[in-house]
């Protein structure tokens, strides 16, 4: 005898229906198990690669610590920008050049600037220096500026640049 479609098997003649999906419950907070013994912690404390999250390890008096910091990353090659070099200038309410340097090898620029030193409330510009870093006459980019304004002292300015020969990426990260 044939039966109708509606009346076959939703899953096919041969195939199995499927068990019915649920989500285990979560065991009630006195259930779950007790805080990590030495192994665990001695296993934590050995990993190679352990950091505090930015605002742990850079706290003054209870607070974020200000400052302007930079990261740069060549995205065409995937590297940071090490070598790359970045100048600091405070414009407004004076002209006043605050940091110059390079980045280093994790495309960072370690400069007391970053620590919030010499930083004020004022108007401040970034100036990249793509061409350089690039070492080419016949270059698209030459020197990238960045205007920004800080109105607070104690929040921190985190510049990261993402940038190839042709372009870039530049915003106010966290």
């Amino acid at each position: 005898m044939r039966t109708s479609r509606a009346a076959r098997p939703r899953y096919g003649r041969w195939a199995r229906p499927r068990r019915a999906r649920t989500k285990r419950a979560r065991p009630a907070p006195e259930a779950r198990s007790s805080p990590p013994g030495p192994a665990a912690a001695r296993a934590l404390a050995e990993r190679p690669c352990f950091r505090l999250p930015w605002p742990l390890a850079h706290r003054r008096n209870g607070k974020v610590a200000g400052g302007i910091s930079i990261h740069a990353v060549d995205v065409a090659s995937g590297r940071p920008a090490q070598g790359l070099r970045i100048e600091i200038w405070r414009i407004d309410p004076e002209q006043l050049r605050i940091a110059e340097g390079r980045l280093g090898a994790n495309g960072v620029l370690d400069h007391p600037v970053a620590h919030g030193a010499g930083v004020t409330a004022g108007v401040y510009e970034v100036l990249f220096h793509l061409g350089e870093f690039f070492a080419d006459s016949a270059g698209f980019l030459t020197v990238t500026p960045f205007r920004f304004r800080i109105t607070d002292i104690d929040e921190h300015f985190h510049l990261p640049l993402k940038f190839t020969r042709w372009g870039y990426s530049l915003f106010r990260g966290a």
